[in-house]
This record gives structure tokens, sequence and C-alpha cells, in this order.
């Protein structure tokens, strides 16, 4: 008898750490098939706050950044049915180094101090590699499939410099005169693309959400 208690025991023992794992990694949400776990979304929570240069905190992670990952998880699914090339690792790289600014200089300057950065928001390195493949990955398709194919109408560069940037600059500048259109046509332009390019993707991504099977488990309590 006392070897079978002894045996429970150690049974006991031993699954503890593995609940406890499975409480830390439970299923949050189903993208076709595709499990995001609670892991997943605190890291995102956390990578969110490095990219932004915002302090390390144990926060309850927010719907908003579950939604990001969810829309993240759609596009790349869809740019692996599309065979989509994978990112260079220059453009890895440029993707590390825009994270990177957004930190003072002391948290990267170091291999060092680089890893002590991860560690302190609690991002694996090789976490983090995949978070800014994947994002490099994603900007270079929103190059491909909207940005390189956004055109602006003389029609609509007009309105925005009359009813937008005109009255803008005139507030901020005491009604000063404006610039004339064309010294500022490049920059509204620009400003313009960036425009229907936000607009184009956020339709994108609400198609997909309509076709996709999103299925959430676990109950979203607590949530921001």
């Amino acid at each position: 008898m006392r070897r079978l208690v002894q045996s429970v025991a150690l049974f006991i023992l031993v699954a503890m750490p593995l609940c406890a794992q499975q409480v830390i990694d439970r299923v949050v949400t189903v993208v076709n098939g595709r499990v995001i776990t609670q892991s997943e979304w605190n890291e995102q929570q956390r990578f969110e706050a490095l990219a932004e240069g915002k302090p390390a905190a144990n926060e309850q992670p927010s719907q908003e950044a579950l939604n990001r990952l969810v829309d993240r998880t759609l596009l790349l699914q869809q740019m692996a049915e599309l065979n989509f090339r994978p990112p260079t690792p220059e453009a890895v790289q440029r993707e590390i180094e825009e994270v990177k600014k957004q930190l003072p200089a002391a948290k990267t300057a170091t291999e060092d101090a680089w890893r002590k950065t991860l560690a302190e928001y609690g991002i694996p390195e090789d976490d983090f590699q995949q978070i800014v493949t994947d994002r490099a990955n994603v900007a270079r398709f929103i190059d491909v499939r909207f940005r390189s194919n956004a055109r602006i109408s003389p029609v609509e560069l007009d309105a925005y410099y009359k009813d937008t940037f005109v009255p803008q600059f005139q507030k901020a500048s005491g009604n000063k005169p404006a610039p004339p259109l064309k010294d500022v046509q490049d920059k509204i332009q620009q400003i313009l693309i960036e425009q229907r390019v936000t607009q184009d993707l956020e339709s994108f991504i609400q198609s997909l959400r309509i076709q996709a099977l999103i299925r959430n488990v676990t109950p979203m309590s607590g949530v921001k």
C-alpha cells in the first residue's frame, strides 16, 4: 500500500509541471486550424511594447493585440497559398534595426545588452527572429499587393490640397499662405497612397476573416 501511495504521489509531482504548462499554453483561438496559444498572445503584447519602445510590463494582453495576431496569421496563410517568397536576410535585418531604433542605445549597443533586453521583455531570441521575419514577410506582401498598385488621381491630389492640407497648414502657421500644390504634391501623394494602402489592407483582411474559420476557445475574461 505504501508503495502504491508513493507511486501516486510521484505521478502527481511529475504531472504538476505539465498541468501548469497546459494552463500557460492553453488554446485561445484557432484560425483555419492553426492554434494560437495564451503564451503567443502574451508574447505578442510584449513584442508590441518592445517595438514601440515602451517599458516591459507584466500586464493583461489586450484584445487588440490578439486581433493583430489573428490578422497576421490570416495574411501568412494567404501568402503560403500563393507561394509567396520569404523575405531576404537583408529585409529581416532592416526590420530588426527598426525595432532597435525605438529603444535607448544602451539596450542595443552590444550583443549582450540586446540579449538582456529581450530577456527583460520575456522574448526568446528564436521567437523574436520568427516574429520579425513574419513582419518583414507581411510588409513585402503589402508592398507587392497594395502599395505598388496604388494610384492617386490629380483630382484626389487637388481635393486633399484644398480641403485638408491648406486648412491644416494655415492653422499650424497662424494663417500664413500655404505653399503651392506643385511644391507639396509629392508629400500629399505619399500621404494619400498610405491611406489607400491602409483602406485596401483593412478590406482585404476583413474578407479573409469572413472566409476563415476562426474559433475562440478560451473565454476572454479579464482582457483589456
